[in-house]
Formats: structure tokens, C-alpha cells, sequence
């Protein structure tokens, strides 16, 4: 299985980075992935285990939808969720976690 991962410092309170970048996912993937054209939620409501969506994104040229599921919400910790469609089913975590600045 191919994994990758990144990291990235934010000068913000746990609370509101995870807001942005879990919580209001399907408001703000877009603005953080270039290759997404729209991201949405099949029933309307709160992010939660299980709540599923679709998601379609430029891969290659052409568009591809991907359908989705949250597996895993603790709040202001992390989201995960597993996506099947396009060329390759995936999974992702977005974690995050206060760090101390050493000055």
C-alpha cells in the first residue's frame, strides 16, 4: 500500500484549524486541494462516523468521483475517512495536535 505524509504549522488555536480543516471539510477541502471541484454531503448535518459524501476531483485531465465515509472523528484530534472510485480507492487522516515553540 502506498502512504504518504505531510506537515504543516499553523499559528492557531487547535480548535480553529481542526474546525477549517475537518469540521467544515466539505466548505474548505476545496481552497486546500486545487484538484477538487466540489465535495459534498449525502444527507445534510454534522460530521460524524459514518456520514458519507462524494467528491469529485481532476485527475488526469478528466473529472472522477469518489464516494466517501467518515471512519473516524474525535473532535479537535482527528478525522479519517476511506474513499472508493477514480483510478484507486484511498484513506486519510487529518490530525492535528498543539505543538510547543521553542524560542
Amino acid at each position: 500500500m502506498l502512504t504518504a505524509k505531510t506537515s504543516v504549522s499553523i499559528k492557531k488555536p487547535v480548535a480553529d484549524v481542526f474546525k477549517f480543516v475537518a469540521t467544515d471539510y466539505f466548505i474548505n477541502h476545496p481552497k486546500l486541494d486545487p484538484r477538487t471541484v466540489s465535495t459534498q454531503l449525502d444527507k445534510p448535518g454534522p460530521i460524524a462516523v459514518g456520514v458519507k459524501g462524494k467528491e469529485v476531483r481532476k485527475e488526469g485531465g478528466r473529472k472522477v468521483t469518489y464516494a466517501f465515509e467518515v471512519t473516524d472523528y474525535q473532535m479537535n484530534k482527528q478525522m479519517g475517512m476511506k474513499a472508493k472510485g477514480g483510478p484507486a480507492d484511498f484513506a486519510a487522516v487529518y490530525a492535528v495536535k498543539s505543538v510547543r515553540v521553542l524560542r
